[in-house]
């Protein structure tokens, strides 16, 4: 339970805090009327991770000794592998973030293309959402845990909160 949770905390924390900063941005410049197209990239972003993680899941399922072994080999080191890549990426990019989402936004908008806006929180959530799907299957094909899915939902519910009280108080 207590990996699940501490999984979905993580990449939830941060697909709500880009979600956060392009709202935020809109917000600032006064262009609330986008927001709606941040939504939808999100729930469409949401829907496909949770299309993925089903797939995952499925795929897992079909295989039966050795060859589950090795299924599940594959998945943890993609796992790894995706780990290591996004922690190189977050301490390369994690100072402009910000503000490359705020200039990635503003040419969405001022191309009047607000369908940019959408793909834009598409791409970053369904990024967290794939790599979730990823780790909560390579730790369903490895431990077991019946508790998992609860705590990874638990996990989801405290990143909300945290991220609300982070921007509530900002």
């Amino acid at each position: 339970m207590i990996a699940g949770t501490l999984i979905t905390i993580r990449e939830g924390l941060e697909a709500f805090l880009i979600v956060g900063i392009l709202l935020g941005y809109l917000t600032k410049i006064k262009r609330a009327q986008f927001k709606i197209h941040i939504w939808i990239g999100t729930l469409a972003a949401l829907a496909v991770s949770a299309l993925l993680a089903i797939l995952f899941q499925y795929a897992a399922f079909q295989f039966e000794g050795a060859s589950a072994k090795i299924f599940e080999a594959v998945v943890a080191l993609l796992a790894v592998g995706v780990l290591t890549w996004m922690v190189l990426w977050m301490q390369r990019q994690s100072r402009g973030i910000k503000g490359e989402l705020e200039q990635k936004a503003d040419a969405a908008i001022s191309s009047g293309q607000a369908f940019a806006l959408g793909s834009l929180a598409f791409v970053s959530v369904l990024r967290e959402g794939v790599e979730t799907a990823l780790f909560l299957s390579a730790l369903i094909a490895t431990s077991r845990d019946k508790q998992l899915l609860p705590g990874a939902i638990l996990g989801l519910v405290l990143a909300a909160g945290i991220t609300y009280l982070l921007f509530r108080s900002a």
